[in-house]
């Protein structure tokens, strides 16, 4: 018996990988062969098996076969995953009416949980100034990635061997100038990143491309357990902007001065990391910020792609991956509402307002205008933007742009006074970022480009 089963949570080939070797050992199951592209999984067998069946198979994963759900074969184009393509949105109406949407926009999951930075500009090592490191979950197991910063304004990349990232998750997550030296390793020692028993303790260790050993440890005593929220300026950093990066860092703060121990080492010598400029709950802090929980994408990444097929259902709602869409229907027009990335406990949505129209509806030289707005979790606030979108000679053309910085949740005073004491590059260098999209409706495909404009002198949508 050969059945096709919806599977909801995969956004990578790993996740697929993972899927089928679960199927296949499950002792019911002859065959399974999973289809990221599809979100799909076939799976053969002697028993008439049902989605409760298979994800008890899946129980120790985050997959789960969806239930009252059809599988339709459809034809359609090469594609490398649904994160990375435009999404051309069918709709079955009363009467069989196919009704045509598009989403021209997406988001890009790089799977970060946990992230440290640590600056000793002041007592620099000849290569590096900074050292970040960052923690990935894939399939279930913890990698670690250091990213050296050189005064060059390039970061040279240690992974810890095993970790896989393409070219845009390490574009996205290395940021500034670019990656200078890229090297795998097996050299890293244990790392640990936690918070327990009343203590942070971040350590870590690996040897650099020069054969040298670089070890940081830190363990701080926390009185009040009171973490913040933070949006850090990581897009600020970009010479030629490819997206807009979002890094949204949960359970962080910065390392206490007093009272935390700590070692940091590079080839046999002590080095000594900067003081933070402002001091939290009346103690002097070390630039060491961390942030026990982190979630990172990116929003309309640059590319040259075709549209690619999705079945909305007649909610007007449809998922993909780890994403959701929600629709309007007005007559038998779909305008994208939001769409909101679940990946992780803190999910971030992007809300339309008005509901970005379709394309048929758009009349040639006539703007229509909107709002658009990138909601994470409640306590990181929002960024707000303007949207334009106009039909020429066949083309859809949409305008992004962001008319207000990062707005922070009133009540953040720490942060309040940290925005008062320094410039505005903290929290509007978002203003700086333009998008222009074309859709070429002759053959439904998109190019997407960023550039960087003048804030003060930033266009109004």
């Amino acid at each position: 018996m050969d059945k096709s089963f919806k599977v909801s949570g995969m956004s990578c080939q790993n996740c697929a990988k993972t899927v089928e070797k679960h199927l296949k050992d499950f002792d019911q199951v002859l065959e399974a062969k999973v289809d990221l592209e599809s979100q799909t999984a076939q799976v053969q067998s002697d028993h008439d098996l049902g989605p409760d069946d298979l994800n008890v198979a899946l129980a120790d994963t985050p997959y789960r076969i969806e239930k009252n759900w059809a599988y339709k074969l459809k034809k359609r184009r090469k594609t490398s995953t649904i994160l990375g393509k435009m999404v051309l949105v069918l709709f079955m109406k009363e009467g069989g009416k196919m009704v045509k949407a598009y989403l021209p926009f997406r988001f890009r999951y790089t799977p970060i949980v946990q992230t440290v930075l640590i600056k000793f500009t002041k007592d620099p090592d000849y290569l590096y100034h900074s050292l970040e490191l960052q923690v990935f979950d894939q399939n279930g197991k913890r990698y670690a990635q250091v990213l050296a910063w050189r005064p060059d304004g390039y970061k040279d990349v240690y992974q810890e061997a095993g970790l896989s990232l393409d070219q845009g998750e390490l574009n996205m997550v290395v940021g500034g100038r670019g990656v200078g030296d890229l090297q795998e390793t097996a050299s890293f020692g244990p790392t640990t990143f936690e918070e327990a028993d009343g203590q942070v303790r971040i350590k870590f260790s690996f040897t650099d491309k020069n054969r040298r050993e670089i070890a940081f440890s830190v363990v701080e005593d926390l009185e009040d357990g009171v973490h913040l929220s933070w949006l850090p300026s990581i897009g600020a950093q970009w010479e030629a902007p490819t997206s807009v990066p979002l890094f949204f860092l949960y359970e962080f703060d910065f390392v206490k001065k007093n009272g935390s121990q700590l070692d940091f080492i590079i080839d046999g010598v002590d080095h000594q990391v900067d003081p933070y400029a402002f001091p939290k709950g009346f103690q002097s802090r070390l630039d060491i910020e961390y942030s026990l929980e982190s979630v990172m994408t990116n929003f309309n990444e640059a590319r040259e792609e075709e549209l690619v097929e999705l079945d909305l259902a007649e909610s007007g709602k449809a998922s993909q991956g780890d994403q959701d869409y929600y629709y309007q229907i007005a007559g038998d027009k779909p305008h994208l509402e939001k769409m909101v990335m679940k990946e992780g406990h803190h999910p971030v949505a992007v809300e339309f307002d008005p509901a970005f129209p379709d394309y048929t509806e758009i009349e040639e030289s006539l703007p229509q205008f909107g709002q658009f707005s990138i909601k994470p979790s409640q306590e990181l606030g929002d960024l707000t933007g303007k949207y334009n979108v106009v039909k020429q000679e066949n083309k859809v053309i949409i305008n992004l742009a962001f008319s207000e910085g990062w707005n922070p949740n009133q009540g953040e005073t720490y942060f309040d006074l940290i925005r008062q004491r320094t410039t505005t590059r903290l929290t509007d260098w978002y203003k700086s970022l333009q998008c222009t999209e074309i859709i070429d409706l002759n053959d439904m495909t998109v190019s997407v480009k960023w550039k960087k404009v003048d804030p003060d002198r930033h266009q109004q949508l």
